[in-house]
């Protein structure tokens, strides 16, 4: 290897545009950035009108995905009440949900005798011990958020089976034309203001509308029978085993921070009353959580609970 001014020539020589040990490599042409910056400026439009295009299809599937579920999920449920009776169709899905947290607790309750029979007699680590940690885990926001997803989507699904069959079955259908429900407005024929969002054109030219004496008592049992749903699941499961079905999956458990114990009913109605309110369904609480030593959202401070990774 030669040397000329104390750099070494290189595979290609001194005097090569791409020689980097060259005391003029950049006025030589060797570094081409500037290049290639004009060149993602000037096809900019492109590239923005070709990811644009892309974004907003991947937007319009996430969003036509769940759309297209629940409108599959609803003429199901409607069907299936059809067949056998609304009535006998909230009773099946009421079974469904309360199936699966039945078996959960008799395997709980199961766990508890066993670790009662055992040296230590705990069925739960305690605080400090092998399992637990007070410093959440790497990952954990991201699987709560998983579970979350996997809980809402239970629970919503629960709840167009029911919102479904029953609008169906207590609503009235329309042929006459004299109702419309795009009115600012909406009245039947005999004068009396309809709930518009419970009031749609089909498709034949009829109208469906829930008559005004029944919108009442659609909400009442529409809102009493997801209440269930959620406290079922929510606050029971979750309390007393210490984590929903979405949980479960994601390998997740809420404990109490003094004892690492489930948190018991009353503990999980808080966090579960925080959840729709002060942390938005999880948007606010997740996002303080973020920011927080042990990953606690506002219901976790407010039940002094912990989300772990289970053991």
């Amino acid at each position: 290897m030669s040397y000329a001014h104390g750099h070494p020539q290189g595979p290609y020589g001194f005097g090569a545009p791409g020689n980097k040990w060259h005391p003029e490599y950049n006025q030589q042409g060797g570094d081409d950035s500037a290049f290639w910056v004009a060149a993602a400026v000037i096809t900019s439009p492109v590239w923005i009108f070709a990811f644009g295009i892309a974004a907003l299809m991947t937007l319009m599937f996430l969003v036509a995905l769940p759309l297209g579920g629940a409108i599959l999920l609803g003429k199901g449920a409607v069907n299936a009440a059809e067949s056998i009776g609304t009535v006998r169709w909230i009773g099946v899905l009421i079974l469904l949900a309360s199936a699966p947290v039945a078996v959960i607790l008799v395997r709980h309750w199961a766990r508890l005798r066993n670790a009662e029979a055992s040296s230590d007699g705990r069925a739960f680590p305690v605080s400090g011990s092998a399992g637990y940690s007070p410093f959440a885990p790497a990952g954990l926001l991201q699987r709560r958020c998983v579970a979350w997803l996997m809980d809402l989507g239970m629970l919503a699904a629960l709840a167009i089976a029911v919102f479904a069959p029953l609008y169906i079955s207590m609503s009235t259908v329309d042929a006459s034309g004299a109702i419309d429900c795009d009115a600012e407005v909406v009245f039947d024929r005999d004068g009396n203001r309809l709930d518009d969002g419970l009031c749609t054109n089909l498709d034949d030219g009829t109208v469906r509308y829930m008559p005004a004496n029944k919108v009442g008592e659609f909400w009442v049992t529409t809102g009493s029978l997801t209440a269930l749903f959620v406290v079922l699941h929510l606050v029971v499961l979750q309390g007393i085993t210490g984590a929903t079905l979405g949980k479960r999956l994601a390998r997740l458990r809420v404990v109490r921070i003094d004892t690492s114990e489930p948190p018991g009913l009353l503990r999980a109605a808080l966090r579960t009353l925080t959840l729709f309110t002060v942390d938005q369904c999880g948007l606010l609480g997740l996002l303080i959580a973020r920011f927080t030593k042990r990953r606690q959202r506002i219901g976790d401070f407010l039940a002094r609970t912990v989300v772990i990774s289970a053991t």
